[in-house]
């Protein structure tokens, strides 16, 4: 039997031992120190049948009990508790980021103790997101605890993080009680940013001469025209006079001076294409470095379009990143069966 097939199979085992012991979206997994404790208790309990001595019938029953006390204590901490994951930041395909997990005590008069926040292993599977466990030991009365763990992205776009369960094997570790939680909320993934040698952005700049220079915005020159403000624009540029008639924030543009902007240009392709990710990356890689290193002015061209204006600085490198996160997806009107290949 192929790997695969033995995963299923698995899997499937599991989700058909755990529905006897599943209601209500929780199921309860014994660990193996429980497992030994059913077996002492079973022992117990037939040497108390079969001796009829008292004290086994008592060791018996405080046993049932210990069991009995387990499950229902589990089940109040599992169900007091609402838990949000969340990736305040975009995550970067092959590193990651980071995901806020935000741990919430819906009870007002019960303490919560050992909470456990991870991935529900029966639904992650293939799942482009992987979300570390976050954990609280102690969570008062109506308390609130955040949690910052780490995430690691397989591929860009915009994907949902991992269904996740929360689970406790409080009080005495026999069992693991666990809840599923919904959906997990969208978080957006940044292409991976390699430096290439040949990356996009280090041919086909315009010199002083020429005539490609003229009547292009950048950062510095000549008056060239007025438009909305943006964020992450310097404030200085803001024209307050022409802002305070129009009732909106406008800022000058101004004409480009020889190697003032550097356009990227990167042709549509479909994602998922080895050729089309590597000039995504490539064209990451190279505003990454024009724009946090080298500090210059950077617009992106898809195919015969801008996609992204030209502009400077951290907010513009996350406008080119969002732009590259989801280019090529399958209602990009622009994406072509062939992959693209990055240049300036």
């Amino acid at each position: 039997m192929s790997r695969p097939a033995q995963d299923g199979a698995r899997r499937r085992r599991r989700s058909w031992t755990r529905r006897l012991l599943s209601y209500r979206e929780r199921s309860l997994v014994v660990t193996r120190a429980g497992k030994l404790f059913v077996l002492l208790t079973l022992a117990v309990g037939f040497a108390a049948i079969n001796t009829g001595s008292n004290l086994l019938h008592a060791l018996f029953g405080a046993q049932m009990t210990l069991i009995l006390a387990s499950g229902v204590i589990s089940d109040a901490m599992v169900g007091g508790v609402r838990i949000r994951r969340t990736a305040p930041a975009p995550l970067v395909a092959g590193d990651g980021g980071v995901v806020e997990v935000v741990f919430e005590n819906r009870t007002r008069g019960r303490i919560l103790l050992s909470l456990r926040c991870e991935d529900d292993p029966e639904a992650a599977g293939d799942a482009p997101i992987d979300v570390d466990p976050a954990y609280v030991p102690y969570l008062p009365p109506g308390g609130r605890v955040v949690r910052t763990v780490r995430a690691r992205a397989r591929r860009r776009g915009v994907h949902a993080l991992p269904p996740a369960v929360v689970a406790t094997r409080f009080p005495f570790g026999l069992f693991e009680k666990r809840r599923r939680l919904g959906p997990g909320a969208p978080a957006l993934v940044y292409p991976t940013m390699k430096e290439g040698a040949q990356e996009a952005g280090d041919r086909g700049r315009p010199n002083a001469d020429d005539d490609r220079s003229r009547g292009r915005r950048a950062r510095h020159g000549a008056f060239f025209a007025l438009r909305e403000y943006r964020r992450g624009d310097e404030p200085r540029k803001i024209a307050w006079r022409a802002s305070a008639h129009a009732g909106s924030l406008l800022v000058r543009e101004e004409e480009a001076r020889g190697l003032d902007v550097v356009t990227l240009h990167l042709s549509p392709g479909r994602t998922g294409s080895a050729p089309f990710e590597a000039a995504v990356a490539r064209a990451a890689g190279a505003a990454r470095r024009l724009l946090a290193e080298e500090g210059r002015a950077v617009e992106l061209a898809y195919g015969p379009r801008t996609a992204v204006e030209a502009g400077t600085g951290p907010h513009q490198l996350d406008r080119i990143l969002s732009f590259l996160a989801t280019c090529g997806s399958s209602d990009d009107p622009e994406t072509a069966a062939k992959g693209g290949e990055a240049a300036a």
